[in-house]
């Protein structure tokens, strides 16, 4: 039995949790010992009561801004900017909270760091032990350069990263670690799993690794046998507003999930055609059983839809939605909505995308391209890259 300790640092939702205990349960099986270090234990009376592995506050990241970014707006331009306002972009952060991470690691002695959305554990782990670094293709950019690419080049980046990198060494020097020669490399791990599909991935022009699919195993595609839609939203913000309008005004019967919501929204749809879910529902099983799928843009759900061969109704709030929400309406089976679109607008859209036959065989003839190129189930991946590395 090795000891293995899984890490969740940044990003917001519980998909990060039902990712790392499907790895956990996994390894355990496997005769290991998983401990989980996770963002927030919100989740944890939920997703773990009945797992016997120790789950554990992660070191609590607070970001940093600029007092410039804080007057002039954040628009992150890359993976380099998020690490600048969390954690790498001072010396005193920095060295915070690697402390927090390698005293962790100092306690519990892993033989294996794996880190999904967590640079620093990545960093707490270089040169020390190996890591195996996974996440969405937004999360995980290409580290086989000196530096970070850009996604965005219409604002100057908030990152300097030569600056970063004499950062990150001067921390480094004060633990006595190994001291990286380009940035980039702390996040490369000893093996990668880049999740996703190729054709959605942000970085698809300078991504030299492949893309391993959606991280769930998903059943074969079956056609549309019941009209209505599925919503998974984010409950605070313009857009969860805009959406609820927009599905109440629709008349299009269905259900809707709303992760940290307005307390005042379960009132709001009461009485309508729409039914509210208290628990979030198992995302594949939930869009099959929909006729179209409205949501954000997170790539669980948009590739849950995906893999049930559903239409796609996308509401981007942050960039990387964006970018999935952007690749998905070149499709015939997906449409984008504007940030300024009325409700009326985006109520029609939900009736026409509910309905329309082109949309319905685009989506399905998506869904099996997915089966036959074996881009799901990429847990399994996740899984062999530990064993072998433990090996």
């Amino acid at each position: 039995m090795k000891t293995i300790l899984l890490g969740w640092e940044l990003g917001a939702g519980f998909g990060y949790c039902l990712q790392l205990r499907q790895l956990a349960d996994a390894l355990a099986d496997a005769g290991h010992r998983p401990v989980l270090a996770l963002r927030t234990l919100d989740y944890a009376h939920r997703l773990f009561a009945d797992r016997p592995y120790p789950v554990l506050q992660a070191p609590w990241l607070i970001g940093r801004l600029t007092p410039q970014a804080l007057a002039d707006g954040f628009n992150p331009t890359g993976f380099a900017d998020l690490m600048a306002c969390n954690g790498f972009g001072s010396v005193d952060h920095l060295y915070s909270m690697l402390r927090g991470w390698r005293d962790l690691i100092d306690q519990l002695r892993p033989e294996l760091v794996v880190a999904r959305y967590a640079p620093l554990l990545a960093l707490a782990a270089y040169g020390r032990l190996p890591a195996v670094v996974f996440g969405s293709a937004y999360s995980t950019p290409p580290a086989d350069g000196p530096d970070f690419p850009q996604l965005l080049y219409d604002v100057a980046p908030y990152a300097d990263q030569a600056q970063m990198l004499e950062t990150v060494r001067a921390v480094q020097r004060r633990f006595g670690a190994p001291l990286p020669d380009t940035l980039a490399e702390i996040y490369r791990g000893e093996r990668r799993v880049v999740l996703g599909l190729p054709e959605l991935d942000p970085y698809r022009e300078t991504r030299r690794e492949p893309c391993a699919g959606m991280f769930e195993s998903a059943p074969a595609p079956a056609p549309v046998d019941a009209e209505g839609v599925h919503a998974y939203l984010s409950g605070a913000g313009p857009e969860a507003r805009l959406a609820v309008a927009a599905l109440i005004e629709s008349g299009v019967p269905g259900g809707l999930f709303a992760r940290d919501h307005d307390p005042a929204l379960p009132g709001r749809i009461a009485g309508s055609h729409l039914r509210w879910l208290d628990a979030r529902p198992d995302a594949i099983e939930a869009c099959a059983a929909a006729s179209l799928v409205v949501h954000h843009g997170g790539p669980g759900t948009a590739y849950a839809a995906l893999a049930a061969g559903r239409p796609q109704l996308l509401l981007p709030r942050v960039l990387d939605q964006w970018f999935t929400a952007s690749a998905l309406d070149r499709m015939p089976h997906a449409v984008m909505v504007d940030d300024d679109a009325p409700p009326g607008h985006v109520a029609e859209l939900i009736r026409g995308l509910a309905s329309d036959p082109v949309a319905r065989r685009s989506a399905l003839d998506a869904a099996h391209s997915i089966q036959a190129r074996g881009l799901h189930g990429a847990w399994r991946r996740v899984v062999s890259a530990c064993l072998a590395q433990l090996a």
